[in-house]
């Protein structure tokens, strides 16, 4: 969950939103518009607020797992970026999503001939090597 806390009377005021890894232990560059963040008090939405970008206070990352344990979070760079950086970066994931997606299946096909597995699932139903793009998401 990254949480932006703005500059208001209401310190309990957070625009949140869910944040989803997709390789757990690399490194993942996110995007996420500020225009994707919803206005909460406590946990509940509230309607029609609009984050005021000159009057961030804090910027905050939660996990929220529910899992007991050691874990560790490694942050190289937060960054608010403008409308033209947002799309050459997006334009970047892309083009390395694409690369590590033909890899993935070059790999894929490459063991499905030496197992005589059917290709497609790679040997299974979760496919669990695909990569999905963040919803609207850069960091």
């Amino acid at each position: 969950l990254v949480n932006i806390q703005p500059n208001t009377p209401l310190v309990t005021d957070l625009f949140q939103h869910r944040l989803f890894l997709h390789h757990p232990g690399e490194w993942e560059t996110v995007v996420i518009p500020l225009n994707d963040f919803v206005m909460t008090n406590w946990g509940v939405i509230q309607d029609g607020n609009e984050l005021n970008k000159s009057e961030v206070k804090t910027v905050g990352i939660g996990l929220l797992d529910k899992q007991y344990g050691p874990f560790s979070l490694k942050v190289d760079w937060i960054k608010v970026m403008t409308g033209a950086e947002v799309e050459k970066v997006a334009k970047k994931l892309r083009i390395e999503r694409l690369a590590l997606e033909n890899s993935i299946a070059k790999n894929q096909d490459h063991k499905d001939m030496q197992t005589n597995m059917p290709t497609g699932h790679g040997g299974s139903a979760l496919n669990t090597h695909k990569y999905e793009e963040p919803k609207a998401t850069v960091f």
